[in-house]
């Protein structure tokens, strides 16, 4: 059987999206035969359940934390400053943890990719971003790599001109999702009579953090200029940054903040949406053409009709054969096509069973395999 070794740098469990999605790759990875251990440093959490049931995956791979300084517990003084005392605590750290031979080293974390190919492992690097401006070490980081997974065609392309890496040492892996969770065997008015939501409202509906890059203010300044009877439902974020939001647009009565649910929860509010937006802005690199929304996949799994941002990011999944578009960060447009598609609601109930039926091949279990023939591939 082949150890595969998960390193995250980052506090776990986490309220993020990237805390889930490593949870579901080591449970599919471990699915396929791998023997997985996810390997993270210990951190102040306020969070108090355990890792397997904040995610609700299988406990069929191993989890280590590694002792260490938080340097959290410094926060009232060095700020966000910690982030990066801890990733160097863990980085300095991770030259003496001790590993079974052979093990293969899979990580978001460039440099404990340089780290472990020092060391002698065969090393991958799942790129979800890249920095803000050309990194020299970044560059040196992914060199001593043996592949790289990343989520868009976008990253790889980048990836292969700014920092010179091989084509065919790059791997294209969209993220996915996990259809008995959201697929829900619910009608839309069932699905809002659990929520208490209105029946004979129209209800629109963004989930997700409060990100300026997510064009999460574009979708507000939207909700101004549709007519009475249209509810714009906003699920997600932190409370300071839903405080910040809705005092930002306190003005806008029909638009609602509420904060985030479980997502076996987060599946029912789905069903219960007319439509589902994916307002991601263009002024963002990461979000023209690096990210590949674990939204987008769960709301295609709803059958519920999609508007999107027009941008090559989600092209890679969409097309207009599953969903409806619009230019990105023009709030205007965003509200004229919001109408349009709920008053030709056939159309768009097309397009959605379209979505779904594409949806089935982005399963978290389909993504770990694609990785794995490529690991085993190299290896």
């Amino acid at each position: 059987m082949t150890r595969l070794t998960y390193l995250v740098s980052n506090r776990l469990p986490t309220e993020k999206a990237h805390g889930y999605q490593i949870a579901k790759m080591c449970e599919s990875f471990a699915d396929l035969g791998y023997e997985v251990e996810l390997i993270h440093p210990e951190r102040i959490n306020s969070i108090t359940t355990g890792f397997f049931e904040s995610y609700g995956v299988e406990k069929n791979f191993e989890i280590r934390s590694v002792p260490g300084f938080d340097w959290g517990k410094l926060y009232k003084y060095i700020g966000k400053l910690y982030f990066q005392l801890n990733r160097l605590s863990f980085f300095l750290k991770s030259w003496t943890l001790k590993i079974p031979a052979g093990s293969i080293i899979y990580t978001r974390s460039p440099e404990l990719v340089w780290v472990f190919a020092k060391r002698g492992f065969k090393t991958f690097f799942e790129c979800h971003q890249l920095p803000a401006t050309a990194s020299l070490f970044f560059g040196i980081f992914l060199q001593s790599s043996h592949g790289v997974v990343a989520i868009t065609q976008g990253l790889k392309d980048q990836l292969a001109s700014q920092y010179h890496l091989p084509a065919k040492k790059i791997l294209v892996a969209a993220d996915g999702v996990d259809l008995k969770t959201f697929d829900v065997q619910l009608t839309r008015q069932e699905a809002r009579q659990k929520l208490n939501l209105p029946l004979d409202k129209k209800v629109i509906l963004y989930t997700g953090q409060l990100f300026a890059w997510k064009g999460v203010d574009v979708l507000a300044e939207a909700t101004s200029s549709l007519p009475d009877g249209y509810l714009v439902y906003l699920v997600g974020g932190t409370k300071e940054d839903i405080a910040t939001f809705k005092s930002k647009y306190q003005s806008i009565k029909n638009l609602i903040c509420l904060p985030s649910v479980p997502r076996d929860e987060v599946a029912i509010w789905l069903k219960a949406a007319d439509l589902l937006v994916l307002p991601n802005s263009k002024k963002f690199k990461i979000s023209e053409s690096h990210t590949s929304p674990l939204k987008l996949f769960e709301y295609m799994a709803s059958q519920t009709p999609i508007l999107a941002s027009d941008l090559p990011s989600l092209h890679e999944i969409l097309s207009p054969e599953e969903a409806s578009f619009f230019k990105a960060d023009d709030p205007t447009g965003l509200a004229r096509q919001t109408q349009i598609i709920l008053q030709e609601t056939m159309q768009a109930e097309v397009k959605a069973k379209k979505a779904y039926a594409l949806v089935k091949s982005y399963t978290w279990t389909s993504r770990a395999k694609n990785i794995s023939d490529k690991l085993l591939d190299i290896v």
